[in-house]
């Protein structure tokens, strides 16, 4: 909707700036159907920026919103979140594969629908788990997601790739 610099932002005069035409074009681009209305992917922005976007959509446009977050909220409301990085080539221990172990494995739920939600700052990666079939892209700005569901117990490897920047 608007740019500065090739990086989507939310002006502080968006009310001023917002018209239907231009909420209908950030739907098509960033948004959907959800549940019981329209979702607009806001990932890349901040909380204060969303907010500001909310008070326009329902001030000028009648129009009521939610802010959602799509961070992972355990049973006390903490949020659940870890790195896991690759284990370097010389700190292997014999049987573990090279490029694809890490320190900190992920550990998903069997017989369960899991979803994977995707996005990026920088650059195109991609992300891929082929015994799950899951190949998903992560791309700037954008909102990504891949469905998948386990059926047995085991290490499933994944790889990343990142592109250069276009």
């Amino acid at each position: 909707m608007f740019y500065n610099n090739g990086k989507k932002v939310i002006p502080s005069n968006v009310h001023e700036r917002s018209t239907p035409l231009a909420l209908t074009v950030w739907i098509m681009d960033d948004g959907g159907w959800a549940n019981y209305g329209i979702k607009i992917a806001t990932n890349c922005f901040e909380l204060k920026e969303v907010e500001l976007l909310n008070e326009t959509i329902k001030s000028k446009y009648n129009l009521e919103t939610t802010v959602r977050s799509a961070d992972y909220v355990d049973d006390t409301g903490e949020t659940i979140a870890f790195d896991s990085f690759m284990i370097p080539t010389e700190d292997l221990i014999p049987g573990q594969f090279r490029l694809l172990e890490v320190d900190n494995r992920i550990v998903l739920p069997i017989h369960t629908h899991i979803r994977f939600i995707s996005t990026s700052a920088d650059v195109i990666h991609s992300f891929a788990v082929p015994s799950l079939g899951i190949k998903i892209d992560a791309l700037p700005g954008r909102l990504n997601a891949v469905s998948a569901y386990v059926e047995r117990e085991g290490v499933f490897y994944g790889l990343i790739e990142q592109w250069p920047k276009l």
